[in-house]
Protein backbone atom coordinates (compact mmCIF):
# COMPACT_ATOMS: atom_id res chain seq x y z
CA UNK A 1 0.00 0.00 0.00
CA UNK A 2 2.92 2.68 1.05
CA UNK A 3 4.41 2.00 -2.60
CA UNK A 4 1.41 3.76 -4.53
CA UNK A 5 1.65 7.57 -5.02
CA UNK A 6 0.11 9.83 -7.18
CA UNK A 7 2.57 11.45 -10.08
CA UNK A 8 1.29 13.13 -12.68
CA UNK A 9 3.48 14.45 -15.34
CA UNK A 10 2.09 17.76 -16.50
CA UNK A 11 3.42 19.81 -19.46
CA UNK A 12 3.65 23.76 -20.57
CA UNK A 13 1.64 25.40 -20.45
CA UNK A 14 -0.25 23.75 -17.73
CA UNK A 15 3.15 24.06 -15.44
CA UNK A 16 2.27 28.00 -15.13
CA UNK A 17 -0.36 26.63 -12.87
CA UNK A 18 0.19 23.26 -11.67
CA UNK A 19 3.86 24.07 -10.70
CA UNK A 20 6.09 21.96 -8.80
CA UNK A 21 5.09 23.00 -5.48
CA UNK A 22 1.27 22.57 -6.30
CA UNK A 23 2.30 18.84 -7.28
CA UNK A 24 3.87 18.69 -3.89
CA UNK A 25 0.54 19.44 -2.17
CA UNK A 26 -1.34 17.60 -4.26
CA UNK A 27 0.73 14.53 -3.24
CA UNK A 28 0.08 15.29 0.34
CA UNK A 29 -3.53 15.08 -0.28
CA UNK A 30 -3.22 11.76 -2.28
CA UNK A 31 -1.55 10.54 0.27
CA UNK A 32 -4.23 11.13 3.17
CA UNK A 33 -6.69 9.97 0.89
CA UNK A 34 -5.32 7.04 0.28
CA UNK A 35 -4.11 5.77 3.31
CA UNK A 36 -7.75 6.49 4.85
CA UNK A 37 -9.25 4.34 2.03
CA UNK A 38 -6.33 1.24 3.13
CA UNK A 39 -7.21 1.73 6.38
CA UNK A 40 -11.31 1.69 6.10
CA UNK A 41 -10.39 -1.60 3.74
CA UNK A 42 -8.15 -2.81 6.55
CA UNK A 43 -10.60 -2.16 9.35
CA UNK A 44 -14.04 -3.78 7.59
CA UNK A 45 -11.00 -7.06 6.58
CA UNK A 46 -10.55 -6.56 10.51
CA UNK A 47 -14.23 -6.67 11.49
CA UNK A 48 -15.24 -9.01 9.03
CA UNK A 49 -12.29 -11.81 10.25
CA UNK A 50 -13.51 -10.81 13.84
CA UNK A 51 -17.80 -11.90 13.12
CA UNK A 52 -16.62 -14.78 11.32
CA UNK A 53 -14.62 -15.99 14.07
CA UNK A 54 -17.18 -15.05 16.89
CA UNK A 55 -19.45 -17.01 14.93
CA UNK A 56 -17.16 -20.17 14.58
CA UNK A 57 -16.67 -20.13 18.14
CA UNK A 58 -20.26 -20.07 19.04
CA UNK A 59 -21.68 -22.84 16.95
CA UNK A 60 -18.49 -25.27 17.55
CA UNK A 61 -19.28 -24.25 21.34
CA UNK A 62 -22.88 -25.32 20.59
CA UNK A 63 -21.72 -28.76 19.32
CA UNK A 64 -19.46 -29.37 22.51
CA UNK A 65 -16.32 -29.31 20.03
CA UNK A 66 -14.46 -27.36 22.62
CA UNK A 67 -14.94 -30.41 25.29
CA UNK A 68 -16.74 -28.34 27.94
CA UNK A 69 -14.69 -24.83 26.96
CA UNK A 70 -17.79 -23.27 25.39
CA UNK A 71 -19.77 -23.88 28.72
CA UNK A 72 -21.49 -20.40 29.43
CA UNK A 73 -20.10 -21.48 33.15
CA UNK A 74 -16.18 -21.56 32.40
CA UNK A 75 -14.08 -18.27 33.23
CA UNK A 76 -11.75 -18.97 29.78
CA UNK A 77 -14.77 -18.85 27.67
CA UNK A 78 -16.06 -16.25 29.07
CA UNK A 79 -12.85 -13.84 28.58
CA UNK A 80 -12.36 -14.96 24.99
CA UNK A 81 -15.97 -13.76 24.22
CA UNK A 82 -15.25 -10.89 26.41
CA UNK A 83 -12.07 -9.87 24.47
CA UNK A 84 -13.61 -10.45 21.20
CA UNK A 85 -16.52 -8.43 22.02
CA UNK A 86 -14.07 -5.25 22.78
CA UNK A 87 -12.20 -5.91 19.67
CA UNK A 88 -15.57 -5.87 17.67
CA UNK A 89 -16.75 -2.59 19.35
CA UNK A 90 -12.94 -0.88 18.98
CA UNK A 91 -12.96 -1.66 14.96
CA UNK A 92 -16.32 0.23 14.84
CA UNK A 93 -15.16 2.92 16.77
CA UNK A 94 -12.37 2.88 14.60
CA UNK A 95 -14.40 2.62 11.14
CA UNK A 96 -16.76 5.22 12.69
CA UNK A 97 -13.82 7.67 13.29
CA UNK A 98 -12.47 6.85 9.86
CA UNK A 99 -15.54 7.21 7.12
CA UNK A 100 -16.57 10.09 8.95
CA UNK A 101 -13.23 12.07 8.32
CA UNK A 102 -13.02 10.49 4.84
CA UNK A 103 -16.74 11.91 4.51
CA UNK A 104 -15.46 15.31 5.83
CA UNK A 105 -12.80 15.35 3.78
CA UNK A 106 -14.76 14.27 0.54
CA UNK A 107 -17.74 16.59 1.17
CA UNK A 108 -16.44 19.46 3.68
CA UNK A 109 -12.57 20.31 2.20
CA UNK A 110 -12.63 18.91 -1.41
CA UNK A 111 -16.21 19.18 -2.49
CA UNK A 112 -16.57 22.71 -1.32
CA UNK A 113 -12.93 23.76 -2.38
CA UNK A 114 -13.56 22.76 -5.93
CA UNK A 115 -16.26 24.70 -5.95
CA UNK A 116 -14.85 27.70 -5.06
CA UNK A 117 -11.94 27.14 -7.53
CA UNK A 118 -14.07 26.87 -10.17
CA UNK A 119 -16.10 30.02 -9.50
CA UNK A 120 -12.71 31.74 -8.62
CA UNK A 121 -11.40 30.29 -12.47
CA UNK A 122 -14.22 31.80 -14.04
CA UNK A 123 -13.70 35.16 -12.48
CA UNK A 124 -10.16 35.32 -13.42
CA UNK A 125 -9.05 37.44 -16.31
CA UNK A 126 -4.93 37.23 -16.08
CA UNK A 127 -2.97 33.86 -16.11
CA UNK A 128 -1.64 35.55 -12.45
CA UNK A 129 -5.47 35.63 -11.05
CA UNK A 130 -5.62 32.09 -12.06
CA UNK A 131 -2.66 31.23 -10.60
CA UNK A 132 -3.53 32.65 -7.71
CA UNK A 133 -6.97 30.54 -7.33
CA UNK A 134 -5.35 27.34 -8.05
CA UNK A 135 -2.47 27.98 -5.13
CA UNK A 136 -5.22 29.83 -2.46
CA UNK A 137 -7.18 26.09 -3.16
CA UNK A 138 -4.02 23.87 -2.77
CA UNK A 139 -3.61 26.37 0.40
CA UNK A 140 -7.31 25.70 2.12
CA UNK A 141 -7.16 21.95 0.68
CA UNK A 142 -4.00 21.47 2.88
CA UNK A 143 -5.57 23.56 5.95
CA UNK A 144 -9.01 21.75 6.28
CA UNK A 145 -7.44 18.17 5.55
CA UNK A 146 -4.57 18.86 8.68
CA UNK A 147 -1.88 18.41 6.38
CA UNK A 148 -0.80 21.94 7.35
CA UNK A 149 2.45 21.72 9.74
CA UNK A 150 2.30 18.38 11.00
CA UNK A 151 5.45 18.30 12.55
CA UNK A 152 4.82 21.64 14.57
CA UNK A 153 3.00 21.70 18.86
CA UNK A 154 1.34 24.41 20.22
CA UNK A 155 3.66 26.45 22.21
CA UNK A 156 2.56 27.64 25.71
CA UNK A 157 0.35 30.70 25.72
CA UNK A 158 1.56 33.35 28.40
CA UNK A 159 -0.01 32.33 31.64
CA UNK A 160 -0.77 28.40 30.69
CA UNK A 161 1.52 26.01 31.44
CA UNK A 162 -0.91 23.54 30.46
CA UNK A 163 -0.57 23.69 26.82
CA UNK A 164 3.36 23.31 26.31
CA UNK A 165 4.40 21.16 23.51
CA UNK A 166 0.86 20.12 23.16
CA UNK A 167 0.99 18.16 19.72
CA UNK A 168 -0.80 19.61 16.71
CA UNK A 169 -4.29 18.46 15.83
CA UNK A 170 -2.90 17.30 12.84
CA UNK A 171 0.39 15.33 14.10
CA UNK A 172 -2.65 13.76 16.70
CA UNK A 173 -4.71 12.97 13.69
CA UNK A 174 -1.22 11.09 12.11
CA UNK A 175 -1.06 9.57 15.25
CA UNK A 176 -4.58 8.19 15.67
CA UNK A 177 -4.28 6.90 11.94
CA UNK A 178 -1.43 5.31 13.01
CA UNK A 179 -2.50 3.12 16.00
CA UNK A 180 -5.52 2.34 13.64
CA UNK A 181 -2.79 1.00 11.00
CA UNK A 182 -1.39 -0.75 13.67
CA UNK A 183 -4.02 -2.31 15.22
CA UNK A 184 -5.33 -3.42 11.79
CA UNK A 185 -1.68 -4.86 11.41
CA UNK A 186 -1.91 -6.93 14.90
CA UNK A 187 -5.24 -8.53 13.77
CA UNK A 188 -4.27 -9.81 10.74
CA UNK A 189 -1.49 -12.08 12.61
Amino acid sequence: WDIFSLVYDVDAPLTAVVHPSAMKQYKRIFDLLFRLKRIEWMLNRTWRNSTALNHAMGSSARRGDFGGFGDSGNDEWAAATALLRRVSMTTQSMLHFTSNLQSYFMFEVLEVGWKGLVRKIKSARTLDELIEAHDAYLEEIVEKSLLENEDDTTQSEEGRSSYTNVPSLAKQLKNVLDITLRFCKLQDR
